[in-house]
């Protein structure tokens, strides 16, 4: 598992994500109302299986969103990974709700979800 707060650590995980390929990712927000009238989203968890040496390994990464700017979330986490149509994100109830906090606080219009 990787916490990305910083330039580097957000490079790092795009470029693991684009060597990966995945076809699905598991997605998780965490949020807050505390310090923010509306509300905004602090945390972007991802996940994804890769098979090394014959054994499967899964790529975590938890994505500090207050430590860049929307602008760089949505060009990166958005573009890269939850606009792209080609990989699937698995996302417990999303549609209802963390659909709706990315698309208000990035712009990000996720496709290709599969809600549980």
């Amino acid at each position: 598992m990787k916490f990305v707060d910083n330039d580097d650590a957000l490079e790092e995980f795009v470029a693991v994500l684009n060597l990966s390929e995945p076809r699905w990712v598991g997605v998780d927000l965490e949020h807050t109302r505390l310090h923010a009238y509306h509300g905004l989203v602090c945390l972007i968890q991802v996940s994804w299986p890769v098979v090394v040496k014959h054994k499967v390994v899964n790529q975590t990464f938890i994505i500090d969103t207050l430590a860049f700017t929307k602008e760089q979330i949505a060009s990166t986490v958005g573009k890269v990974l939850l606009e792209n149509p080609l990989i699937c994100k698995v996302i417990h109830g999303g549609i209802s709700s963390d659909v709706w906090w990315l698309a208000k606080d990035f712009g990000i219009r996720v496709n290709s979800v599969f809600d549980t």
